[in-house]
Formats: C-alpha cells, sequence, structure tokens
C-alpha cells in the first residue's frame, strides 16, 4: 500500500490536491483555521464545493480515475494531504 504526503497551497480558484489514479485511493485532508476551504471536482467553487471550515480531518475515498480539487474562501489556505493508495 503505497502513501504518500504533501502540503498544498489552496487558492482561492480550484487547486489540484490528489491527481487521479487508476485504483482509487483514501485522503485525509487537514487544514488549520485560517480560512474555510471547499472541496471538489476540477470545477469547484465556493459556490458548489463541500464546505470544510473547522481545524479536523476530511476522510475521503476517492473513486478511481477521480482527482480532487479545493479553494479558499479567500486568500489562500495550507491543506496537508494524506494519500493511502491501494497498490
Amino acid at each position: 500500500m503505497a502513501v504518500s504526503s504533501t502540503q498544498v497551497t489552496c487558492l482561492t480558484t480550484p487547486t489540484l490536491l490528489v491527481t487521479a489514479d487508476t485504483d482509487g485511493c483514501r485522503v485525509l485532508v487537514h487544514k488549520q483555521q485560517n480560512h474555510s476551504i471547499y472541496v471538489g471536482g476540477s470545477n469547484v467553487t465556493t459556490a458548489n464545493g463541500f464546505l470544510f471550515d473547522h481545524d479536523g480531518t476530511l476522510d475521503i475515498s476517492l473513486p478511481p480515475q477521480e482527482s480532487l480539487y479545493a479553494c479558499s474562501s479567500s486568500g489562500t489556505e495550507v491543506a496537508y494531504v494524506l494519500k493511502v493508495g491501494q497498490s
């Protein structure tokens, strides 16, 4: 099982958190309580994304061939990303 981690600075436009792979994976996203971020697909915005507005961890099972994006409500926000792959 492959494990990788990274820190991604989310902008107010869609920012790639996790690249699509063929097997799918589990993704854990953590942020500090500076700005809200919105999580979704490549078209994520503050109007259509999943709101992540507290200090905590978001646990996502990402299906095969799907990427995960996020955008900040204002300014920038650092997202800490842990990806646990199938292979």
